[in-house]
């Protein structure tokens, strides 16, 4: 060990000298000042003599300069020591402190023994000097610069000058760490620390006599104390205040630190991963020095708690040192070394050894128990507890013919087990399952019992007709002889119609139905007795079969897989729940009343197999399933669906769907619409030739009609022939744009002036009009033109056509007095002639009458003829376009009736 240290001292020194001589020759070199130039932070060393007092590196709280060397001598009242306590400390960290360092001594001047040297970044202890003056050395080299550090000191009396708890004074004054006492090297400058390392006999009569290990014991412990009862008394006290400490091993603890283990005259503390398990469940009131002055290495620790020959832990496992690598999902721990979620260097107290599984009480997980590395990161390991009897259950074992899941040593309060049994068995009880619970007295137990396992016939049935003299790779033989495989199928519901791909996706249930003579048993031979049982498809011989019509984008149609049932006699029933999606044929030409045919076939694949149709009630009596001699009919949407079966020459099981789609409603919403808009067009012709509205009536009537077209073609799949409906409404839209154009041209015929041909005159007006049930059009011209001239002639006395009245009322007028002057006196009536004046005068009375109705009508004819407007100038393009008119109505409405029997005729 000392060699080993001389040879490291010894390179370092190589080491830090090669370094001075290199700065040395780099500052001669030209462009570098003069040493003498320098700033110099420590130019002679300092002397401070008051009772207290601070110092620190140069530039403190910056980093301190490089190639500086600061002395610093403390001198106090003779009666007096020094008392050293460094508050900050961030040196360059080595080994043996050969870099960056900071020296004390004992007195000032010429340097008497060395304290110790400090260097890295742990705080040194406080520190006494055992006369009244202290020297402080700091160097730094020229590589690396550090926070540095700063220092107090105090002048303390000589009897008070004790060192801090956890370290050992030396006879000097000076503190060092107490494990550093009988180490075998020097650590006092007095070399007191090495010195009655002799080993003592513990008493027999001493409190840890029988508690520890060991008989040889090294005095003064960390407590300062000489007697063994001073001993007896500590440990009373500290049990006595860490009642709440829960872990069985305080009193071993206490009795290591009071009662040093001695070993060949060498002082062994107790372990600091032994400290930090104790510490862990003992925190509260915690009476004793902190876990981190004690030792890593050469120090003493129990030996590992075994229970029934295997080793558990306490609390939480931080001092388990046994060698367990196994987690409970069974994977086996990695080496520490090769993991990244803690760092191994900062835990060496905590033994990560290899691959073992431990606990270095760090928050990684909050793991209560020791934990390790695996492949899937840091895992729960396989080991068990020492009090097991207030923390969990125990494994309770696997039941025979039986496992547990899942399986451990130890389950935690809480836990759930799973007991089940091996192949061929079955539990005896319902409770297949336990959990870990506390009992009254604050133990625990299983909630539950091991269950019994038994011998399961129907299980063992399976392994007997299932065994592997019946299989070949994995194969299933096939029955022998032909196969007659009866079949059924019961369409549960139609999920889906797509008329446009013309595709039905159903949901059905096909049974197919076989003999089998490999499979058939004696019942008597199992008990209970077992007629049937249900086994996976994949497990016996199923045909393989094809299906037709599958409408699937992936072709490879498959069975699904199922249960199959087989009886004692060999029958085997194969029911299949599946959703078929099939293609279908779909005649669109009578829409709305057309129809859609679809089939699914199944076909065996061996020439040995046979579709036969099953008889009702053959195999149950399932009423719902469809055979050969029955169907079925439902409703789906607007469609009527009639379901049968049917067997093709025993080469395939066909399920037929006939779809019958409901009228109804596209009647309502198709039919009737676009047969009141062809009957609308009529009305085009109706309105007044003049009238520009009539064609953009008939545009409108035009683009109705293309949309319901377009309603129509959009459900419909695209084949050779267009729907009978959709041929009738293009040809409807024809004729439409037809006449429209015949309307055009008539309304330019309409505003000719002048006389027709004869020829023309003759046909158009007489001929062709009477035909159309209007008349001889050319005579009722000619009266019109009679008519139109009195109107003339009244327009001469009236100046206008309105004075007529006017005219007739002066006319009769001079009718009366005409008829006055007629009238001579008769002589023989003379006598009489009182009676003939009165006669006179009610004849005058009457004739009045009669002009004022007179007039009263003629202003009434006059205000009519004001309000009709100027009268229509009739000619004979006016007629001929009326009758062109008429007979494009005649010729739309003979078209549109004629169309719908020779559409469907001519399909």
């Amino acid at each position: 060990m000392k060699a080993r240290n001389t040879c490291r001292s010894f390179w370092y020194a190589v080491v830090y000298c090669y370094l001075l001589l290199r700065s040395a020759s780099a500052q001669l070199q030209p462009g570098f000042a003069d040493p003498t130039e320098s700033v110099l932070y420590c130019p002679s060393p300092v002397h401070l003599d008051n009772d207290r007092g601070t110092f620190s590196t140069p530039l403190y709280p910056q980093k301190y300069p490089s190639d500086e060397h600061c002395v610093w001598e403390i001198s106090v009242d003779s009666s007096r020591v020094v008392q050293l306590k460094f508050h900050t400390f961030d040196l360059e960290s080595d080994d043996l402190c050969g870099f960056d360092r900071v020296t004390v001594y004992e007195g000032t001047g010429a340097l008497h023994h060395k304290i110790g040297t400090f260097c890295g970044s742990d705080v040194p202890p406080l520190l006494n000097s055992s006369g009244n003056s202290m020297t402080v050395s700091f160097r730094s080299d020229s590589i690396g610069r550090y926070g540095g550090f700063s220092a107090e000191y105090t002048a303390v009396e000589r009897e008070t000058a004790n060192c801090s708890e956890g370290h050992y004074q030396c006879s000097g004054g000076a503190c060092i760490r107490f494990h550093q006492r009988c180490d075998g090297s020097v650590d006092c400058p007095d070399e007191s620390d090495e010195r009655d390392c002799g080993c003592r006999p513990m008493k027999r009569s001493s409190a840890c006599a029988d508690i520890l290990g060991y008989q040889q014991i090294s005095l003064p412990n960390m407590f300062s104390h000489h007697q063994l009862s001073d001993i007896d008394v500590m440990l009373k006290s500290v049990v006595l205040g860490s009642r709440n400490c829960s872990h069985p091993q305080l009193r071993v603890f206490v009795c290591a630190m009071a009662a040093p283990r001695c070993h060949m005259s060498r002082q062994q503390l107790p372990c600091r991963s032994f400290c930090e398990e104790v510490y862990d469940q003992c925190k509260d009131g915690w009476r004793l020095p902190t876990c981190e002055e004690l030792p890593d290495r050469d120090c003493w620790n129990v030996k590992p708690t075994t229970r029934h020959g295997e080793d558990c832990y306490h609390g939480r496992g931080i001092n388990y040192r046994g060698e367990s690598n196994t987690t409970v999902s069974g994977a086996r721990c990695k080496r520490w070394s090769e993991q990244r979620s803690i760092r191994p260097w900062d835990y060496t107290w905590a033994n990560l050894e290899e691959n073992y599984c431990r606990n270095p009480a760090v928050d990684l997980g909050e793991f209560t128990e020791p934990f390790c590395v695996t492949q899937n990161g840091l895992e729960e390991c396989d080991i068990f507890p020492c009090a097991r009897h207030d923390q969990g259950c125990e494994d309770p074992g696997e039941p025979a013919f039986g496992t547990r899941k899942p399986a451990k040593r130890f389950y935690k309060l809480g836990e759930r087990i799973t007991f089940v049994c091996h192949r061929g068995y079955r539990p005896v009880s319902e409770h297949t399952s336990a959990i870990c619970e506390r009992t009254g007295n604050n133990g625990t137990r299983w909630s539950k019992e091991k269950p019994k396992c038994e011998v399961d016939s129907r299980q063992k049935l399976i392994d007997d007709i299932l065994s592997d003299n019946m299989l070949g790779h994995g194969d299933k033989f096939h029955p022998p002889g032909e196969v007659d495989i009866q079949f059924r199928a019961n369409v549960q519901k139609i999920v889906d119609m797509d008329e446009k791909k013309e595709q039905i996706v159903t949901s059905a249930v096909v049974q197919f139905s076989w003999n089998d003579r490999k499979v058939m048993w004696n019942p008597r031979s199992y008990r209970p007795e077992i007629t049937e049982l249900y086994v996976d498809s994949h497990e016996v011989w199923t045909p393989i079969l094809t299906l037709s019509g599958d409408a699937h984008e992936d072709s490879r149609y498959q069975m699904p897989r199922s249960a199959v049932r087989i009886s004692s006699d060999g029958r085997v029933t194969w029911e299949v729940n599946m959703l078929v999606r099939s293609s279908c044929t779909l005649d669109p030409f009578y829409f709305p009343k057309d129809t859609m045919e679809c089939d699914m076939c199944w076909k065996p694949s061996e020439k040995e197999e046979h579709i036969v149709c099953s008889a009702a009630g053959s195999t149950d009596n399932d009423t719902a399933f469809l055979d050969c001699n029955g169907s079925s009919l439902t409703e789906t949407g607007e469609w009527e669906v009639d379901i049968s079966l049917q067997v093709q020459d025993k080469k395939g099981g066909c399920l037929l769907f006939h779809l019958k789609r409901g009228h109804v409603y596209h009647f309502a919403v198709v039919v009737i619409p676009c047969v009141v808009l062809a009957m609308l067009m009529i009305i085009t012709f109706m309105i007044p030739i003049d009238k520009g509205d009539r064609i953009s009536f008939g545009v409108t009537i035009i683009l109705s009609m293309v949309v319901y077209l377009v309603l129509i073609t959009d459900h419909l799949p695209v084949k050779g022939t267009l729907p009978s409906l959709a041929q009738w409404i293009i040809l409807s839209m024809t004729m439409m744009g037809f006449f429209l154009m015949v309307t055009a041209v008539i309304m330019n015929i309409h505003g000719t002036d002048g006389d027709l041909p004869p020829r023309v005159r003759t046909f158009f007006l007489v001929f062709l009009a009477r035909m159309l049930l209007m008349g001889n059009l050319f005579k009722g011209l000619e009266r019109y033109r009679i008519e139109s001239r009195k109107g003339s002639m009244y327009k001469k006395h009236g100046g206008g056509r309105h004075s007529y009245p006017f005219t007739r009322t002066e006319e009769h007028k001079r009718k009366i007095q005409r008829a006055e002057k007629n009238v001579q006196p008769d002589p023989a009536a003379s006598k009489t002639g009182d009676a003939i004046s009165a006669s006179l005068e009610l004849q005058k009375s009457i004739n009045d009458l009669s002009f004022n109705i007179e007039m009263l009508r003629s202003g009434i004819a006059m205000i009519k003829a004001t309000d009709q407007g100027p009268e229509e100038d009739i000619t004979q393009h006016t007629m001929l376009a009326r009758v062109l008119d008429r007979m494009c109505i005649v010729l739309y409405v003979i078209i549109l009736a004629g169309s719908v029997p020779f559409i469907l005729h001519h399909r």
